[in-house]
């Protein structure tokens, strides 16, 4: 379950108002709702971000929740790299991966390499690292650099809704946008990920988180959103839901891999979750 509706992150083109409703919408009693909601429709698995732990500790201390997370990190300053990634051990993270943002950075300035300490890092707590991205270059960069996380996290979506960036306007890794009106693609389309996981044959687990949500959602259906990331590799799916979203998309999500026959993911042996 992603958790960007929560944190007010809609993508939701022009529509500038919809993040900040989104935001408030998400107090810490609703988050817990949401989380609540989720795990009765049986996800056992979050996303979050440093702000939302506190009432994600609440929910599980209160509840008996055994829900996992998985903590969406970034690289500290030059003083201190691993400074963000010891506070999300501290918080409580099962999982932790560098954000994508975060590490296409990192490739474009040609400085990939502080993945491998920070990987290394997080394995040393006894947790599963990953390494994030919205580029396929950046995931390029980093095999290149010798990272070899437990798992990568990929933005991805299709690129046929209308107010997608136009092929001729677009930036491998592109400033980005603080405004809402602004929308990029910057690489996050089906061909470079059906070329991740079947030309690069990525021996650990893909999980493939969706840019474009709430509103945008409406338009382009969880149904098409899930078929095409399972479809091109995903063994897992990241999806920002409201919470009177889950069961539909729980059920349409249980629909879609009923049908998709045995895919063979040979990383998958060497994926442990932890139960608490």
């Amino acid at each position: 379950m992603g958790c960007n509706p929560m944190g007010g992150w809609s993508h939701s083109r022009d529509l500038s108002y919809v993040g900040q409703l989104s935001k408030h919408w998400h107090t810490a009693t609703k988050m817990k709702e949401t989380w609540a909601v989720a795990e009765q429709a049986g996800i056992n698995f979050c996303n979050l971000v440093e702000f939302q732990y506190k009432a994600f500790n609440e929910f599980k201390k209160e509840t008996g929740s055994k829900m996992l997370n998985n903590c969406q990190c970034s690289i500290g300053q030059p003083d201190d790299r691993l400074a963000p990634v010891k506070k999300a051990v501290d918080n409580g993270a099962d999982f932790i991966y560098i954000q994508g943002e975060n590490v296409d950075g990192l490739a474009k300035t040609n400085a990939i390499d502080v993945l491998l300490k920070t990987v290394d890092y997080i394995r040393g707590q006894g947790l599963q690292a990953g390494v994030g991205a919205h580029s396929i270059k950046s995931i390029h960069a980093s095999i290149n650099a010798g990272v070899k996380p437990d798992y990568y996290f990929k933005t991805f979506h299709h690129d046929k809704y209308w107010s997608v960036t136009p092929p001729e306007n677009r930036k491998e890794y592109p400033t980005y946008p603080t405004s809402p009106i602004q929308i990029v693609i910057n690489g996050m389309i089906i061909c470079g990920i059906s070329f991740m996981s079947k030309q690069l044959k990525l021996s650990m687990p893909l999980m493939f988180r969706f840019w474009i949500q709430s509103i945008s959602r409406r338009f382009n259906t969880t149904i098409k959103w899930n078929t095409l990331a399972y479809e091109n590799g995903a063994d897992f799916v990241c999806l920002g839901m409201y919470d009177f979203q889950v069961v539909d998309d729980v059920n349409t999500t249980i629909g879609i891999l009923e049908t998709l026959g045995k895919r063979e993911r040979a990383g998958m042996h060497s994926f442990k979750v932890r139960m608490k």
